[in-house]
């Protein structure tokens, strides 16, 4: 015989899934649940088959969730079943989360030495412990202690340095890149409130197969496409990926093997918004150095609360005034502070799926950012923001 539920206990069971609902979605600090899903992967990155000194650990999730949560992962180096504070590979990152698409971060520990011996090929996987907390009051919401997976990158095959093109990464340059005084007060943003910023559902496209550099087309490939389906115009765009992306690269100039100009950008979404007749205001907004520090960060902020989406120009350089040895784009999804530190999420065609969060140091600069080969533990150079591209949809009247 079935029961049927009495209007009382019926009503208790739509609270409980409605509650449950805002959990995942808000992740309150007085609740506890798994959110960290599986599986759970360590990139190491090769070019051409050498390793580049540079990792990526990717988290599954549960659930979306679009208010930020803070990551720290713990990676058991010397395999003794002890997880110690110089075993901490990410630290206390705000991150945010989708079923589809793993968070990921960049590997960075105080002591270099970890990085190599986790690189090392043996043994072929990690334990890690992952620890969330509330970004505002420190509350755990979930602890996990995982095996991972070590798994090569290989981005050989998906991008080079080539100067003067946009579309690579950085190679070793055997000279220190310049150092700043970053210690100055955080932004407005960062000084009054924690950002917190994020536009789910974003495409993340990968590099195709055969084609290198591709980074500028694919970057607003993902733009387009999330713009398209959050405005209704996707009609007006074409129907396969590939032949968006074909139509992006005969726009921008996109020179095979090499990659895109700089200066080909701007005109080419121009050319796609008119031959398209899209509702779309396309704009270049340069980041600019005061005194060693980058206002850029601000600028994505104002860019996102606007509803607009953004591509961000990368400089692999030794420093602020070091010469270009090579440029990349990546599609920016989020962006976060906390305190006084700022962060982005980003949507990278030259690493694998993922919600990529890295920290922004104040000269602009990207924190362990993987496709900048690190010699001797040491990056030779860094991953700077230069410039973002943006596009806002433009209501008819």
């Amino acid at each position: 015989m079935t029961k049927i539920p009495t209007r009382f206990g019926f009503g208790l069971i739509v609270l409980a899934i409605i509650a449950g609902g805002l959990w995942y979605a808000k992740l309150p600090s007085n609740a506890r649940a798994q959110v960290i899903g599986h599986p759970v992967v360590v990139y190491r990155f090769l070019e051409n088959g050498e390793t580049m000194g540079t990792a990526l650990v990717s988290i599954a999730a549960k659930d979306t969730f679009t208010s930020m949560v803070e990551f720290s992962v713990y990676f058991d180096v010397n395999n003794d079943g002890v997880f110690t504070e110089d075993e901490k590979g990410v630290d206390a990152i705000p991150a945010f989360g989708e079923t589809k698409v793993p968070t990921a971060f960049a590997v960075i520990f105080s002591d270099e030495s970890q990085l190599e011996v986790l690189l090392s090929d043996k043994p072929k996987t990690v334990d890690l412990k992952i620890v969330l907390r509330d970004v505002d009051t420190g509350d755990l919401l979930d602890i996990q202690e995982v095996k991972a997976k070590k798994t090569d990158w290989e981005i050989g095959k998906i991008n080079s340095a080539e100067p003067g093109f946009i579309g690579g990464m950085g190679s070793v340059l055997r000279r220190e890149w310049s150092t700043f005084d970053l210690l100055s007060s955080g932004t407005a943003y960062a000084q009054n409130q924690n950002v917190n910023i994020f536009n789910k559902d974003v495409p993340d496209l990968p590099a195709r197969k055969g084609k290198k550099n591709e980074c500028v087309p694919i970057s607003i490939a993902n733009s387009l496409l999330w713009l398209a389906k959050g405005h209704n115009f996707a009609d007006k765009l074409p129907a396969k990926v590939n032949d968006l992306i074909d139509e992006i690269e005969t726009d921008v100039k996109w020179t095979k093997d090499k990659g895109t100009k700089p200066a080909d950008i701007l005109p080419g979404k121009e050319k796609l918004t008119t031959d398209r007749a899209l509702s779309l205001d396309n704009k270049k907004i340069d980041g600019t150095i005061t005194n060693g520090l980058s206002d850029l960060w601000d600028k994505i902020v104002d860019e996102l609360k606007h509803g607009e989406d953004v591509e961000l120009i990368i400089d692999m350089k030794p420093g602020l005034t070091g010469a270009v040895d090579s440029s990349h784009a990546v599609t920016v999804v989020g962006a976060q502070s906390q305190g006084n530190n700022q962060f982005i999420t980003v949507h990278d065609s030259a690493t694998p799926t993922g919600n990529d969060t890295y920290k922004v140091q104040r000269d602009g600069s990207l924190d362990g950012y993987p496709i900048v080969r690190t010699q001797g533990g040491q990056a030779a150079l860094k991953a700077f923001g230069v410039s973002i591209i943006s596009e806002s949809f433009r209501e008819r009247t």
